[in-house]
């Protein structure tokens, strides 16, 4: 399972690669892979739990971690974004109020979000691949809110955002959304 789960965070962050710049903001940064591989200078991760960010603090001393609730609490990073990240993170969150608000708080005026996620096929397939112990059972039954390009037209709507990037891979399994360049 190990050996799936490395090249599908390969694959994402290479599909997201070519929109990250900037000073960049990691929601979900989970093991901080982003900043590992892409040797980011400016770069802030967030994560779940006291001795995970203990741990990414020790790992990389150079970058900046904070252990923040997505669904509840104010990021409060006083900072802004060129490129604020969610890679694999946004199927997690029931509720995705709270996190698009702060992710507007933190992104700069032209600055974009970057997410990966699953599609309702994908997820369909990640599914069927955990009853034969090829993927997390657990991660399946994390997964509450899966995005589709309509669900995405909606998100970028609600929160004053355009669509800059909308693409499927991994044999329609997975997609990238790009958002940015907010509406008057």
């Amino acid at each position: 399972m190990k050996i799936f789960l490395d090249y599908l965070n390969k694959k994402r962050l290479e599909i997201a690669k070519p929109f990250i710049n900037g000073a960049v903001l990691d929601v979900g940064c989970g093991p901080a892979t982003t900043y590992e591989l892409i040797k980011i200078k400016e770069y802030v991760g967030i994560e779940r739990g006291e001795e995970n960010i203990r741990k990414l603090k020790e790992k990389f001393p150079l970058a900046e971690f904070y252990d923040r609730d997505l669904e509840k609490d104010k990021f409060n990073l006083n900072k802004k974004f060129d490129t604020i990240i969610l890679l694999a993170v946004i199927e997690h969150i029931k509720e995705p109020d709270n996190l698009f608000r702060e992710l507007e708080n933190c992104l700069n005026k032209k600055g974009k979000i970057v997410m990966t996620t699953p599609t309702p096929f994908g997820n369909f397939i990640h599914t069927i691949l955990s009853k034969v112990g090829i993927t997390s059972k657990e991660a399946v039954k994390e997964h509450v809110n899966i995005y589709n390009h309509k669900k995405f037209i909606c998100v970028a709507k609600k929160y004053n955002l355009k669509i800059i990037k909308y693409q499927m891979f991994e044999f329609g399994c997975n997609s990238l959304v790009v958002l940015g360049e907010r509406e008057k």
